[in-house]
């Protein structure tokens, strides 16, 4: 299993602009048409949501993330999470939550500087 930021090659770079961390509970609701209403958990493990960015990293980096999110097959393959990257202990199941955000910020001097976004979910 893949480990990030380790394989991403961006041990050496942290969200410059820090993070967010979310909690949601797994619950699916029913209604019926005449409105009875049924909820049932499916974890009783609240997951949480890393949402962080990198601005102003060269192209070398955003091919490298661009690469770790190709080979997870996107959203579908989960992998590890060092917590250490953002300051915590531990690691954790993730998989991409949504598509890398990737904007060109600046070219010049032979190089180009991106702002990428990113969104972990964290899995049972």
């Amino acid at each position: 299993m893949a480990t990030y930021p380790t394989d991403a090659s961006m041990t050496n770079r942290k969200p410059d602009r820090g993070f967010k961390i979310s909690k949601i509970s797994r619950n699916v609701n029913f209604t019926s048409k005449i409105g009875y209403e049924k909820r049932k958990q499916l974890s009783r493990r609240i997951s949480r949501i890393f949402d962080f960015s990198y601005t102003s990293i060269d192209s070398t980096l955003k091919d490298n993330l661009e690469q770790f999110y190709n080979a997870r097959g996107g959203t579908f393959e989960t992998f590890t999470l060092n917590l250490s990257h953002f300051g915590l202990q531990g690691l954790i199941n993730v998989k991409f939550n949504s598509d890398i955000t990737i904007d060109h910020v600046i070219s010049g001097n032979n190089a180009d500087y991106y702002n990428v976004s990113l969104s972990l979910i964290e899995v049972p």
